[in-house]
């Protein structure tokens, strides 16, 4: 459970960084103030459009460790692509990416605590992980702030972004290492 709870931490720096700051961002670009409104709907129109056609493929596959791994690495290339070139365009495109997966991640990772534990431990255990990985809806958008006051722009906070859903994908595979059953083929 801890990992699982480090790993979701992970994921809602980046949910919540990106979230409060994403009109600031544009704000940047010099967009109007219902520019920024149109344009800042936009990724999250694409992202519950794809999280839905994504939850279909992790109901399929039950792949739940697979899908919420390959979620984290979609996100974080979604944010390194959103600063990877000076382009508006290109940084919307890399947000929609980064929210798309990063809402994957949590059918994915709901689906696969209950691997864990049977009845009102699971409920505990969820409620846990997320009261715990919750944090991280603090320091996400803390991180960005701090980033961007030391560095003048958001791009080293979306990089932080990205690193920090990295770390989500590589820790999540190491409860193979500690539970006690392997995981089947359809629960990677």
């Amino acid at each position: 459970m801890l990992i699982l709870t480090f790993s979701y931490f992970c994921l809602i720096v980046g949910v919540l960084g990106v979230t409060l700051w994403l009109p600031q961002m544009l704000k940047q670009r010099g967009l109007s103030t219902t520019a920024i409104g149109f344009t800042s709907a936009f990724p999250y129109l694409v992202a519950s459009v794809g999280m839905i056609a994504w939850s279909f493929r992790i109901d399929r596959s039950r792949a739940y460790l697979g899908n919420y791994v390959t979620a984290c690495v979609v996100a974080a290339g979604g944010f390194a692509l959103s600063v990877a070139v000076d382009s508006l365009p290109i940084m919307v495109i890399g947000i929609s990416l980064a929210l798309v997966g990063m809402n994957s991640c949590r059918p994915a990772i709901y689906s696969l605590l209950p691997r864990f534990l049977q009845g009102a431990a699971a409920a505990a255990g969820m409620a846990f992980v997320n009261s715990v990985g919750n944090l991280g809806g603090f320091f996400g958008p803390y991180m960005i702030g701090w980033l961007k006051d030391a560095t003048g722009s958001f791009t080293a906070g979306l990089y932080g972004l990205a690193g920090m859903l990295t770390l989500a994908a590589l820790s999540a595979p190491l409860i193979k290492l500690v539970r006690r059953e392997p995981l089947s083929a359809e629960q990677e």
